[in-house]
Order: structure tokens, then sequence, then C-alpha cells
């Protein structure tokens, strides 16, 4: 089964979403603003959800406003070397579908950019201050003669017409612009390939609190949230659904630590009598999330439902650890906040500066973003033997674990061509987060794939000469780039560094892939031993595997090296040992 089959059926099992106009608008709801058509809204929210794009990037490759000459968004992938140029049609009509007429049509837009000249005809005549800007920031990679990708988005269901029309272009020879692609995104396919992205709040039982001894806060924000703050006895937070297996603690940027300094400091406060009436005085409190809070008054109750807890984790998770010495003189000062269906974006910020004044890496703060729970849900999904981890202290369970830090080396490394920089961890989650994770190639099935590839390096490390090369840890990431300039390189090889996860639809697929790979792995530490052997004992490799110019150097040899030894029949190319294997 092809893997966008497998994904397709999978998801269709666990969640769909609905395209129809009326559900559409829910969808679209957080990017639609004044001044921004619907269509342009469901533009945003494709290429957030679907594209896999960065929310930030997308405000400024979709072109708002009218005279667009019937470009929506232009969008740039380096890495595949294409420029995507966005179209969206949206239908009130559940009926309608779309035919070969705005194809047709599309087409003809896209011949806008057929040379440079025409773009820079385009740019001279847009009367959209929007696209004339972006074109004339997109301008040099037409110059290159990047391809161009038609992409039409559009809440319609292909009909034969369109089918007919998009084979035709896929079969005619005749055609004469081979530099244009055009792939349709309809309702069909839009639907079937949707990955949930955000953390829902969680089903819970009914939690009560005893507030008949003291006065609350309570606050309407708007129509947005209501907020709650009281003081709550630690006797009635441990009995919260959820924090035995911290289930509750899905929507927080972490999970409990465990014995941490700070984590000991609880503990020892909880566990002595005495502090309990002062404890409220030295901790910050907790944050709750809920769908619904009802206040009783008169019986000194609050009850709520569907709730998470977002900041606190780890008090939380100390006090239910204790709970049996726990008295109803420890009170936490707890913000409870009730939000409206449908508020993503608020529940993120609330989160976010929930925690953006406690010692929480860039790491925790990107574990809710769409772009890593996609991808955990995704690699869940499709590769239930592995866990994506993406917060610090998730529970894998039997799961191989992937580390959200390690895929993120890995495909610096394999898709960036960047290894003198793998070192550098704190910018994964950081500056370079939306480089790194934030593009429509990047999906759980390539995680996987090169973590698996990367294992098979790992095993060959005993191999390399002298033995504290091969332990330094930038070496094996220096190994995966070197193997990527000798499959790019290479027909299948190339086929390899840009969809890798085809390669991986079966477990039989997948030790055929490592067989090939193993080999190639063999033959190229070979020639870095070679290397290094020339250079003689004072090589300074460190310095060498963090200085780009070096790094690059240094790689360009041992592809150069193995290239020899393929041309001359003495080694077998990727190419060959795929056949070979099949």
């Amino acid at each position: 089964m092809a893997l966008v089959e497998k994904m397709s059926q999978q998801f269709n099992s666990i969640q769909l979403i609905d395209l129809t106009y009326n559900s559409m608008l829910t969808l679209i709801h957080p990017y639609l603003v004044s001044g921004r058509t619907e269509s342009a809204a469901f533009l945003h929210w494709f290429l957030v959800h679907i594209y896999r794009l960065d929310q930030m990037l997308v405000e400024d490759i979709v072109c708002d406003g009218p005279q667009d000459r019937g470009i929506d968004g232009i969008y740039v992938d380096e890495h595949e070397e294409y420029i995507d140029v966005f179209q969206t049609k949206i239908t009130q009509n559940s009926s309608r579908t779309l035919g070969d007429v705005v194809l047709k049509e599309f087409l003809g837009t896209l011949h806008q950019f057929q040379t440079i000249d025409k773009v820079d005809l385009l740019i001279a005549t847009a009367s959209n201050p929007q696209l004339k800007g972006l074109l004339l920031e997109k301008r040099s990679f037409f110059e290159r003669g990047y391809p161009i990708r038609g992409i039409f988005v559009t809440n319609m269901a292909k009909n034969v017409d369109s089918d007919n029309y998009l084979e035709s272009l896929e079969s005619d020879t005749n055609i004469a612009d081979k530099n244009v692609e055009l792939k349709v995104w309809d309702k069909t396919l839009i639907e079937r390939m949707y990955v949930p992205g955000e953390r829902a709040i969680p089903s819970t039982t009914e939690a009560s609190f005893d507030i008949s001894y003291t006065n609350i806060i309570d606050y309407n924000v708007g129509n947005r949230a209501r907020v709650i703050i009281a003081p709550i006895s630690a006797t009635d937070l441990v009995h919260l659904d959820g924090i035995d297996n911290q289930k509750i603690f899905d929507l927080n940027v972490r999970k409990s630590l465990g014995k941490t300094k700070v984590n000991k400091d609880i503990t020892k406060s909880i566990g002595d009598l005495n502090e309990h009436n002062q404890f409220i005085l030295y901790h910050n409190g907790i944050t709750i999330i809920c769908s619904r809070v009802d206040v009783d008054s008169e019986k000194g109750k609050i009850k709520i439902q569907g709730y998470a807890v977002v900041n606190g984790c780890q008090s939380l998770s100390c006090l239910y650890d204790k709970r049996m010495q726990v008295t109803p003189d420890l009170k936490i000062l707890t913000r409870i906040v009730e939000i409206q269906p449908g508020s993503d974006q608020l529940l993120s910020k609330i989160t976010y500066n929930s925690n953006n004044q406690n010692g929480v890496k860039a790491r925790d703060f990107r574990s809710n973003s769409i772009v890593q729970v996609r991808l955990q849900n995704e690699i869940r999904q499709n590769y239930p033997k592995y866990f994506y981890q993406i917060k610090r202290g998730d529970d894998p369970g039997e799961a191989v674990i992937i580390d959200s830090e390690l895929a993120g080396k890995l495909l610096i490394v394999f898709d960036l061509k960047q290894p003198w920089t793998v070192h550098q961890s704190y910018k994964i989650f950081d500056e370079m987060h939306q480089e790194i994770f934030a593009r429509p190639e990047v999906n759980g099935g390539r995680i996987v794939t090169l973590f698996e590839v990367m294992n098979e390096i790992e095993r060959h490390l005993n191999t390399i000469e002298p033995q504290i090369f091969g332990r330094y840890q930038m070496t094996k990431f220096f190994i995966l780039y070197i193997l990527r300039e000798i499959l790019d390189s290479d027909p299948i090889g190339k086929k390899f560094c840009r969809k890798p996860e085809t390669f991986y639809d079966t477990e039989k697929d997948l030790q055929k892939l490592i067989t090939c790979i193993q080999q190639l792995i063999i033959d190229l530490v070979v020639d870095l031993n070679g290397e290094f052997s020339e250079e003689g004992a004072n090589f300074d490799f460190k310095r060498v595997l963090k200085t780009q110019s070096l790094s690059r150097q240094l790689a360009r040899k041992v592809v150069d090296a193995h290239q020899k030894l393929v041309s001359r029949g003495r080694i077998d190319s990727f190419s060959a040992a795929w056949d070979e294997a099949n």
C-alpha cells in the first residue's frame, strides 16, 4: 500500500474535518480578520494546517485584498527548489463540484511566470501592493529558473472533468510549458490528509472545590473567557482527574520532571505540617483551563468540567505523590479560566504566558505548537512502534523514543545540509524552528526513516579510527551529511532525499533500505578513515566539523573518493544496490 494511502486510511479512522461551508467557517475563524476575504482566510488555514508552514511565515506569503491577478499566495521551497503559486476558491453550495474550466484559467495565470521578463512585467503592472512586494521579494528565485507549482485549494470536490483534465496535463507531451505543474487540493484530499495539530481540553469527570471559607474573584474577560481566582485546598486538588496518568497536563508545556531540586523542595514543604498554612505565601499557584465552571455561593462550591492544568504541573504532581500527607490547611492560589470552544489561539497564549516567567526552555514552549503536536499525532498513528517525544516527562510506554531535539538535528543535517551547526541545540526550538520543522515535506515518516538511518550509522561508529573521532558527538551527524551528499548524486538516492518516507512503507522495505544504506556507510567510513590518516595525529577534527568551509571540504573529499570507486566498478552505487535488493 502506498504511504499516502496508508496515511489517509489511518487518519480517516481517527478524525475527520468537514469542509462544507458552515463548518469551514468555524475552522478558519481565527484567520478571519477585517480586510481579509473568506477565501484568503481559508488559504491561511490550509497553509498552516495542511501545508505545514509556520503561521508567521504564512502572513507574509498570502496576498490579501483585491486585484491580485489570480494569485493568492507565493511560497518558495528553497530545499525542494520549487515556487508554489496558490489560488483558492470556496463555495457555499455543498453540492457544487470542481470542473476543468477554473483549472484551465489557473494554468493561464501560471503562464505569467514563464520567463523572468513576464515576471518583471507582472511586477510593473501589479496594482495590489502586497502582490508587488511579494514578487519583488521572490524575484531572484524566478530568475534562477525554479520550476513553478500551481497549487489550487478549494472546499469543492473534484469531478470527472477536472480529473480528466489533470490526467491530460500529466500525459500530454506536447504541453508547451513543462516548467509548470498543477496540483489540486480539493475537499476530499484535504479532509483525508488533515492531521490534528492542536490539543483539545480533555474529557474529565466533574471536579468540586470547597470555597465556603473564603471570598473569590470572579471576572469576565469580554465574551472570550471567565476567570476565577481562589485559594483552593490541596485536599481537593489532588482528586482532579488525570493526575495519576499525567493526562491532565497534556496542555502544559511539559510534564512531571521527577526528582528535580525544585520538586524536592516542594515535597519537603508538603512533609512539614507546620509549613502547610504558609504554603500559599511562597508558591506561585496553578492555572486550570476548563470548558465549564459553575459557582454555587450558597453551598460554597466551585464545580468545573473538561479541565486541564497548564501551569503548576510539578507542584500538583508532588502533591499527588504525597497526598496522604496533605491537610486542608495546605492551600494553593488557583486561577480557573473558562474558555469558549474553538479558542485555540487564546489557549496557546494562556499556556505560554503562564509559563513565561518560569525556568522553561524554548523546546517546552514549542511542545504545544501545531507543528510539533501534528508530528507526534502522525507518528503515533502511522508508526505506532515509535513515540515522538515533544515534552520533557512524556511517557512513551513500550514505544521506541524519537526525541524532538534529535529529530531537529537530523533535519538540520539531512535537509538543511548544515552539520556544522548541529551542536547549537538551542537554535532548534528557537530561531531555526520554522526553517527546520515548518516545511511541507517534513512529516512523521521522514523523521522516522531518518531516525532509522541514524541508528545504522551509530552501529558503525566503532569502526571509525581513531576511536576519539568516532565517539565525538558531531561525527555521526557529519556521516549523515556525507551520506546525503552521496545519495544526492544517485538517481534512486535522489528520490530518497526528496521523500525518505516512501522507502519505509513496510518493515520489509525498511530492512531493504538499511541493507543498502549499511554498505554505503561501510564504504564511506573507510574513505573517512583514510582522510584522517592522511591528515596525521594533529588533525583538529573538532574545529573542522564546526567550521562550514572545512567541513564541506572534508565531505567533498570523501564523496569524490566514493564516486571514483563507483565509476570504476569497485563498489556498488546506491541505485545498483537497491535494484539488486529487489
